[in-house]
């Protein structure tokens, strides 16, 4: 229902939504739209990637004669002329519409054969309709996706970004969600047996350490990171973090872009940040669900990336050091009860899993790093957040996490990284 039908045309502007287009769309869902008004900007957060515009409409579900108010996301390509160009030239616009029409609801119907438990099950935005139109040109290209709209399924965003971290609560929640994903990727791709996601999923982002936007995000990560580790540091730290600086994109393309295809690679969500989550609450208050949205970064690699990502960029600090067992457990168990229960065999050993995490901290600060004048240091951030990054950086140093063996010249130089 939700892949591109023929007679529902594209709109291409606002304007061209209209009730019949709605109907067109939400009908297959048994749902009636008897009436719909434009309810604004529904974005949340910062660097905006797509448009978002939440409709409030009157429904008529399943045949009922009793009106419901309902409303609902349209997610479509920026407005703006450069992040257009740039959303275009990156395929991220495609890459979330192959995510919500061909990935997500490949491995559900995977899941629902091989009698996965809804406890096992991730949580995302349903997806009512999406649609793509290439166009002439390039330039010309077109999408929509219709979305759940959290906030009217009793979500809620994280309001204060990254002015406020993930308390234990929260991260377990997150962390629940984030294995489930990884685990339905992987099981699904075992079972089916195929080298790549890209075997079957031709759209996953490809990231290129060429793209000459890396060198502006290096010059003004660093530059940020400079800025925040005022103080007394560790002997040789800022050093270190030069050497980094210069060899960044050799240790990205070999440890995060580059697939070791021998190796347990999933489908990551590539931004588990503030502002890409929302958590509901039982009546005490406590947070009992998150759902992960914007899809549009999804790629293939080691699901430790995402997860040192998610705890360093989002958390207390101490739950990516001296607590961190605590979330590795948690992040193991969930992973492997999804394994079991749709009858996938893995050897993926908690021991095996903490060595790799422990490995991609390094990729994931300098991830950290590049977009730290957004997530860390900018107008949205304040001294938690700077603090939060401080000591994420300064706790990998001491721990010996900030090295890399390169993979140029000598086998045995690690160059001073």
């Amino acid at each position: 229902m939700i892949e591109k039908l023929k007679e529902i045309p594209l709109p291409k502007k606002p304007q061209d939504i209209s009730l019949e287009w709605l109907n067109l769309v939400l009908n297959p869902h048994q749902i009636q739209v008897v009436q719909f008004t434009w309810a604004g900007d529904a974005n949340h957060g910062r660097g905006y990637l797509s448009s978002l515009n939440r409709v409030n409409l009157q429904v008529r579900k399943n045949s009922s004669p009793i009106l419901e108010e309902m409303s609902i996301i349209l997610k479509t390509i920026p407005t703006e002329p450069q992040i257009r160009a740039y959303t275009l030239a990156k395929g991220f616009c495609r890459n979330e519409l192959q995510m919500y029409t061909k990935v997500l609801p490949a491995v559900n119907a995977f899941l629902d054969e091989r009698g996965v438990s809804e406890g096992n099950r991730y949580s995302h935005p349903f997806c009512y309709f999406g649609a793509e139109e290439e166009g002439e040109k390039p330039e010309d290209y077109n999408f929509i996706l219709v979305l759940e709209d959290l906030i009217a399924s009793s979500f809620q965003v994280w309001e204060e970004g990254s002015k406020k971290s993930f308390n234990s609560n929260h991260t377990e929640v997150a962390v629940k969600q984030i294995a489930l994903f990884h685990a339905a990727t992987a099981a699904y791709k075992l079972h089916h047996g195929f080298s790549s996601f890209l075997d079957q999923f031709p759209k996953f982002i490809q990231h290129d350490v060429g793209d000459p936007a890396w060198d502006h995000y290096i010059k003004n990560g660093f530059k940020a990171v400079r800025d925040v580790l005022n103080g007394p540091l560790p002997q040789g730290l800022m050093e270190h973090l030069q050497v980094l600086e210069e060899h960044l994109k050799e240790v990205m393309f070999k440890m995060a872009i580059q697939v070791d295809k021998s190796a347990l690679n999933v489908v990551r969500h590539s931004d588990l940040h503030f502002f890409n989550v929302a958590f509901s609450y039982d009546e005490a208050g406590d947070c009992v669900q998150a759902k992960w949205f914007d899809f549009q970064l999804c790629s293939e690699g080691r699901p430790m990336m995402d997860l040192a990502f998610f705890l360093l960029l989002n958390c207390e600090p101490e739950f990516s050091s001296v607590n961190l067992d605590k979330f590795l457990t948690l992040y193991h168990e969930t992973f492997m009860g999804v394994m079991e229960e749709s009858q996938v065999s893995l050897e993926y050993s908690l021991d095996t899993m903490k060595q790799e995490f422990s490995e991609f901290r390094l990729p994931s600060i300098l991830n950290i790093i590049c977009g730290a004048p957004v997530w860390c240091c900018g107008p949205d951030s304040n001294e938690v957040s700077r603090d939060r990054f401080r000591r994420a950086i300064t706790y990998a140093y001491e721990k010996g996490e900030l090295t890399y063996r390169s993979q140029c010249g000598d086998s045995d130089d690690e160059r001073g990284l």
